[in-house]
Parts: C-alpha cells; sequence; structure tokens
C-alpha cells in the first residue's frame, strides 16, 4: 500500500477523531496510541504474513531507562501551554503541562542494562516458531494482563496504582478554584461528592463558556 493511502487512512480514522477532541480534552495519552497502533500493526503483519511463511513477533519491554523523560521538560512545557486551547487552560493549569514524578525513587523501578530485552530479541529471532509476544522487563506482562482479563472495574484501579507515576492536579478540581466569579462546588456540587456526573457537567460547562466567550 502507498505511504499516500496509508496516511489518509490514519488521518480518518485516528487523527479525525483525535483533532476533534483537541479543543476540550489534552492529549497526553497520544503516547499510549502511538504504542497501541504499533501493536496492532505488528499483529495485522503477523495475520499477513503467514501465508508467506514469514513469522511476526511483538516483543514487549518494560521498565528500562532508556532516557524518556529526559527533553527539557521546561521549553516542551511552555510550547504546550503556547498552543492549548483557553478550555485545557482553564481547566488544567500551567502545572499540569509539566510531569513531576510522584515518587524520588521512580528509577529505582528501571534498569540501564539492555542485555534482557536484547537477548529476548536475539531468541525470537533465533527460533523457528516464535511466540506471537514477548515481554521483558519490569511490569511488562503484567499490565496487560491486567488491562485485558480483569473486569473494567477492577482493571482500572489496579491500572490507576501501577502506572500512575505522574503527579496530576488539575486546577478545575482544586475545591477554591473560582470559576467566572463562582466557585465551582456551587455550580458542580456533584463534583464534591466524587461523582462522574460533575467532572462531566464541568466538561460541558466549560465547553458552553468557550463557546460564549
Amino acid at each position: 500500500m502507498p505511504l499516500t493511502d496509508i496516511y489518509r487512512i490514519m488521518a480518518i480514522n485516528f487523527l479525525g477523531p483525535l483533532n476533534m477532541c483537541l479543543a476540550p480534552v489534552p492529549h497526553m495519552g497520544v503516547y499510549c496510541a502511538s504504542k497501541a497502533a504499533l501493536a496492532m500493526f505488528t499483529e495485522s503483519l503477523r495475520f499477513e504474513q503467514k501465508v508467506w511463511g514469514v513469522h511476526v513477533s511483538t516483543v514487549v519491554p518494560s521498565g528500562y531507562r532508556t532516557g524518556i523523560m529526559a527533553y527539557d521538560k521546561d521549553t516542551t512545557a511552555k510550547r504546550w501551554w503556547k498552543e492549548a486551547s483557553p478550555t485545557v487552560k482553564h481547566d488544567l493549569g500551567q502545572d499540569c503541562f509539566k510531569p513531576e514524578f510522584k515518587y524520588k525513587n521512580h528509577e529505582s523501578h528501571t534498569t540501564p542494562d539492555l542485555s534482557s530485552i536484547v537477548d529476548t530479541i536475539s531468541y525470537a529471532l533465533s527460533v523457528k516458531y516464535p511466540k506471537p509476544f514477548y515481554y521483558s522487563g519490569f511490569l511488562a506482562r503484567t499490565l496487560p494482563y491486567v488491562y485485558h482479563y480483569l473486569p473494567p472495574a477492577l482493571s482500572d484501579i489496579a491500572v490507576e496504582v501501577l502506572a500512575s507515576w505522574f503527579e496530576f492536579k488539575p486546577q478545575a478540581l482544586q475545591p477554591h478554584h473560582q470559576l467566572n466569579g463562582m466557585m465551582i462546588k456551587e455550580l458542580c456540587p456533584a463534583r464534591e461528592k466524587g461523582s462522574a456526573r460533575g467532572t462531566g457537567d464541568h466538561f460541558l460547562l466549560g465547553m458552553a463558556l468557550q463557546m460564549v466567550t
């Protein structure tokens, strides 16, 4: 398939919905979406290439110290803040654009030694009939298992505990944040009780304010 057709399909099926969400919702899940796209693409290749006798495997690494968070966070945060919509700026606040780890010893769960993942890839390439999936590293197998096989009521809790590594405190959810001169608890009393309805009301309210102003 030509790249022009590939780009068109991705634009329709993924980038189209993504662009629809950019105004009211921050796109912080794009990194995860890119990984999911790679996983599904690999799975598609695995089925398509069987007729040619070609084996395709997905290797899932986790917990390796790759330097992914070594970018200039201040510069990136300022650029993202500048390009964010007024609704996102209002709801999140500028502090949410610069990720901060919850735990000071977060690197204790990662390793700079990449030999195990290299060994996994080498093994997958050397066997006659490789497995569809290989897992290597901290929680590499646990998180997918929890997400796919537990009911959402349990998996949501588990994933939040296991994968919630960053502080994320939107200013619109803070108790004393003011919205157009009125306290949020007056506009969205359900939020004070921690209900999902309060969050939804605020989202719709934010959209309305965006349209009005």
